[in-house]
């Protein structure tokens, strides 16, 4: 077991130097012992999921960033295929991914566009939260095999 667990700190280590990048692979429930990855999904327009997947990681984490996929007002809110969205194809080709190596993806919701929060930077939280659950039922919608938000 020892050197099973040196095996993979080694793997994690090296693909982390491959990527040029430090990878945030942590044990998200240390008593189950569930790693989730927080990191990207492709390395020179390959997949890591087969990497990740002998390394054991349980969970993966991207993001939406709702000021990039919408960047004017939908006029359906809650549609995923209104034409004001323009989902990320790094996301969805991660989500399908993800799904044929059972693991499972955990998105966040982050940055509110200007017409959401009255123009101020994407930090700032938007004027009517319904606007956010709109988002979030059309990111719902879009990713239906995503449970982790």
């Amino acid at each position: 077991m020892k050197r099973r667990r040196t095996r993979i700190a080694c793997a994690a280590t090296l693909l982390s130097m491959a990527l040029g990048t430090s990878i945030a692979c942590a044990s998200a429930q240390a008593a189950s012992g569930l790693k989730a990855m927080w990191g990207p999904s492709l390395h020179n327009g390959v997949s890591l999921f087969p990497t990740y997947h002998d390394l054991g990681v349980r969970v993966y984490e991207d993001r939406l960033t709702w000021s990039s996929i919408a960047v004017g007002r939908p006029r359906n809110a809650r549609d995923p295929n209104d034409p004001a969205y323009t989902w990320p194809a790094g996301v969805t080709q991660a989500v399908a991914e993800a799904k044929l190596y059972h693991v499972k993806v955990a998105l966040q919701i982050i940055g509110a566009p200007a017409w959401a929060n009255g123009g101020k930077p994407r930090n700032w939280a938007p004027l009517r939260p319904q606007d956010y659950a709109n988002f979030a039922i059309a990111a719902s919608r879009r990713y239906p095999s995503v449970h982790l938000w």
